[in-house]
């Protein structure tokens, strides 16, 4: 029987399964992730030479993440291919003004409704507990395209939680801020392709001192991931040349919701302070 494919289609069948997923596997995974335009032309022969495996391996691969074999893996492939072609002449016949920003947008809520679909509420849950119960530091790190995520992350919780400590970005910096960390000390990071190794290298020094990390990223397979305690995944409804940020936004924004809910007792006379310094400083 042919998987039954959620609204995000192959991509995310694949996501559901890469923690249970063997070597060969994870790396046919990457291939497709990374070059989905592309994978409904592939064969099962290109494929494999594509990820350095055998042919035998991309067969099982198919029947792993749910399918009868590469036959009906590839015809999922390409029935999504066609749909988005679809939809893409249905857009462009209903409104012929519709531009750059028309697709864009369009772009956009294809990614938020991909997200809602890959982010587990249990690890969502997860990831709030940990960022509002530690008693150490709360680190934030955020490098390149991420770095305005890291911003915008101190910038709503500073005011909810103690000890927020906006990692600066610049390499001799983040060597200083790193010499004192504790176990009792937790991370919030963002990284999304294309990924910075200065960020995995922060979540790496985390994990060595034994600190938990909650990781957003558009991709399990990122390479800081291995590294965290836990990860919310942001994935893209389909590859394009310049990827909307608007879903890691969108998280962070549900991320300090929540924790604002939580928090609302401990951190009233915090949100006190935080209001009247605003005021004295100009801020309204």
């Amino acid at each position: 029987m042919i998987a039954v494919m959620s609204t995000a289609g192959v991509a995310a069948l694949i996501r559901a399964r890469l923690d249970r997923l063997s070597p060969n596997d994870r790396l046919i995974a990457t291939h497709i992730l990374a070059n989905y335009a592309e994978a409904p032309f592939e064969t099962a022969e290109s494929l494999a030479a594509a990820a350095g495996v055998s042919k035998a391996a991309v067969v099982r691969f198919a029947t792993r993440v749910g399918f009868p074999g590469f036959t009906e893996l590839h015809a999922a492939l390409r029935d999504e291919a066609v749909e988005r072609l679809g939809q893409g002449g249905r857009r462009r016949g209903a409104r012929a003004d519709d531009g750059v920003l028309g697709r864009f947008l369009a772009r956009a809520r294809a990614d938020l409704a991909s997200t809602g679909e890959a982010i587990d509420e249990a690890e969502f849950a997860a990831a709030v507990r940990l960022l509002t119960r530690g008693t150490g530091k709360l680190g934030i790190f955020g490098h390149r395209k991420s770095a305005t995520l890291a911003e915008y992350a101190y910038y709503l919780l500073n005011p909810l939680i103690a000890n927020v400590w906006p990692i600066a970005a610049g390499e001799p910096s983040i060597a200083d801020h790193l010499i004192d960390l504790e176990p009792r000390d937790r991370l919030l990071a963002f990284t999304f392709r294309r990924y910075a190794k200065l960020t995995t290298d922060v979540v790496r020094e985390f994990h060595n001192a034994g600190a938990p990390i909650v990781l957003v990223t558009d991709d399990v397979t990122a390479p800081a991931a291995a590294l965290a305690t836990h990860v919310l995944v942001c994935p893209p409804s389909s590859p394009g040349s310049f990827e909307t940020a608007a879903t890691g936004l969108v998280v962070l924004e549900a991320l300090a919701a929540e924790i604002a809910l939580r928090t609302k007792r401990s951190s009233g006379r915090r949100l006190d302070a935080a209001e009247h310094l605003w005021k004295q400083f100009g801020t309204y």
